[in-house]
């Protein structure tokens, strides 16, 4: 009995281990994300200078591509230096690990002197397309803001404080619970046995301290 415990225990371990690895999870084929932040800070350009634009970078690990890549699209980005939300950043397209691919510089609304990155918070769509596939539990997906002077010589960064890693899909716990029940009905006789077992025992004990 111990062992078919055991069995099932790690049957289940298997197939939800990968929960709970960071706020985002990120699993299927697309995925709309939203209010997503940015690591807190103090910036300031030498000189007095002014940061007047900012864009989005994202970087991916550990994702298989197989030929095929990851789109990034409906980018949108507000706060400090930003009138309501820019929009304008255009898609990106991944097709290798370990590698940023910057979406357009965009022109904020006010120029600014100091920026705070933990205002800032992005929003996007993510699509794998062709063979690129995300292994579970390892594959993450990084991202982060720019914000940078009119010539792009004097620049500060802010990375994304949440990786989105991928996690079963929700066909895998419902294959998980099949596989759960179908192993209880083919140890339902040891069960049966060991609660019958025990009942006598119990039964037998009884008898005897009366």
């Amino acid at each position: 009995m111990k062992k078919i415990i055991a069995t099932l225990t790690v049957i289940v371990a298997a197939a939800l281990g990968a929960q709970g690895q960071t706020t985002n999870f990120y699993y299927g084929n697309t995925t709309t994300l939203t209010g997503m932040t940015f690591s807190p800070g103090t910036n300031n350009l030498p000189d007095g200078e002014l940061y007047d634009q900012a864009r989005l970078l994202f970087r991916s690990t550990n994702v298989v591509y197989n030929g095929g890549s990851i789109r990034i699209s409906g980018i949108t980005l507000s706060g400090d230096g930003i009138t309501g939300t820019l929009t304008g950043f255009g898609n990106v397209t991944l097709t290798a690990n370990n590698t940023s691919f910057n979406s357009l510089y965009q022109p904020l609304t006010t120029d600014l002197g100091t920026w705070y990155p933990a205002n800032n918070l992005a929003g996007f769509t993510v699509e794998f397309l062709g063979g690129a596939i995300a292994p579970v539990s390892t594959a993450q997906l990084a991202y982060r803001v720019t914000y940078a002077n009119i010539d792009g010589s004097q620049v500060n960064t802010s990375f994304g404080n949440i990786g989105i890693t991928a996690v079963p899909e929700p066909s895998t716990y419902v294959a998980a619970v099949g596989l759960l029940g179908l192993c209880l009905w083919s140890a339902r006789r040891q069960l049966f046995k060991l609660a019958g077992s025990r009942s006598t025992s119990s039964g037998t004990g009884s008898n005897g301290a009366a």
